[in-house]
């Protein structure tokens, strides 16, 4: 497992036991979102391979191999610092990754705000598909 991955997990465990210490009656919700960044990084695959998958369309790999010139050009021409960001791809195979619900009162264009422990209120939730 890379050691992004492992620290992206790590950190994604401690928010959750943290959360969970502060606000008991988030647990499910968080946790099925915990679930699901779990899912996606450990199923998520390098861009290389995908490139180098014959079942791949070849509309997909020019799209892929887009994000791989645009990433050398951020490197070489406007100086940031390599990074492990986009190179890699999670398959959704055409599915819905995600729900996002948001809510207001009847006759209302006021939004229902939900709060979380580290993010605050926001007006949605997400949930996975």
């Amino acid at each position: 497992m890379g050691r992004f991955v492992k620290l992206g997990l790590e950190l994604v465990l401690m928010l959750f036991i943290v959360s969970c210490l502060c606000c008991a009656k988030y647990t499910s919700y968080l946790s099925q979102a915990a679930a699901g960044q779990f899912r996606i990084l450990a199923k998520s695959q390098p861009i290389d391979d995908y490139l180098k998958d014959t079942a791949v369309p070849d509309s997909v790999r020019k799209q892929l191999q887009l994000v791989k010139e645009i990433r050398a050009y951020a490197f070489d021409k406007l100086g940031l610092l390599p990074t492990n960001n986009y190179t890699k791809l999670f398959d959704q195979e055409g599915k819905p990754l995600l729900w996002v619900v948001s809510a207001s009162k009847e006759f209302s264009l006021e939004p229902k705000m939900w709060w979380f422990p580290i993010v605050g209120n926001v007006s949605y939730k997400g949930f996975l598909a």
